[in-house]
C-alpha cells in the first residue's frame, strides 16, 4: 500500500513539474511579447513626434510665404490680411427643420382591417385637446406661446414616398 503511495506521490509531483515548467515559458513569452509591444509604441511615438517637429518646420510662415511668392505665376495666392476674416454675426445659419405632423393617419396594422375585403376600414379620429383651467382671480396671466409652423404630409405623398423608397 506504501509503495502505490509513494508511486502516485511521484507522479503528482512530476506532473507538477511539468506544468510549472510550461506556465514559467508561457509567462516569460508573454513578458517578451509585451516589452515588444512597448519598444513599438515607444518608436511610434518618437516618429510621430518628429513627424510634428517637421510639420511645424514646413509650416512657417515665412517659408510659406517664399514658397507663395515664388510660385505667384502658377498659384495667384495672395498675402493674407486681418480685414479677409469676418465676424460670427456674419455667419448665415441654415433655416430649423419643421417637424412633420400626419393630418390624415394611415392604419397599416392587421388588427383594425375588417374581415370583408370590399369595406374600407375605419380610421379613428383624433380625440380633442384639453382645455387649459381658467385663471385664479388676480393672478396674472403669461402669454400664450405661438407654435412655429408645421409641415403637413398628405396619404398621396407617403404612397409616393413609399413607392419611391421601394422602386416602384
Amino acid at each position: 500500500m506504501k509503495s502505490l503511495l509513494y508511486v502516485l506521490s511521484a507522479m503528482a509531483v512530476i506532473g507538477l513539474a511539468f506544468w510549472a515548467y510550461r506556465e514559467n515559458y508561457q509567462t516569460q513569452a508573454a513578458i517578451d511579447q509585451a516589452e515588444r509591444l512597448q519598444n513599438r509604441i515607444m518608436a511610434s511615438r518618437a516618429r510621430l513626434s518628429m513627424l510634428r517637429a517637421e510639420w511645424a518646420y514646413l509650416n512657417r510662415p515665412d517659408r510659406l510665404r517664399e514658397l507663395a511668392e515664388m510660385n505667384f505665376t502658377n498659384l495667384k495666392l495672395q498675402p493674407i490680411d486681418p480685414a479677409q476674416f469676418g465676424k460670427v454675426t456674419q455667419v448665415r445659419y441654415p433655416d430649423p427643420v419643421l417637424p412633420l405632423v400626419f393630418n390624415e393617419p394611415v392604419d397599416v396594422s392587421t388588427m383594425n382591417r375588417p374581415t370583408d375585403p370590399q369595406a374600407p376600414a375605419a380610421v379613428a379620429a383624433p380625440a380633442p385637446a384639453a382645455k387649459a383651467p381658467a385663471p385664479a382671480a388676480g393672478k396674472p396671466v403669461a402669454p400664450a406661446r405661438t407654435q412655429a409652423p408645421v409641415a403637413h404630409v398628405t396619404k398621396d405623398a407617403i404612397a409616393r414616398a413609399l413607392a419611391e423608397a421601394l422602386g416602384g
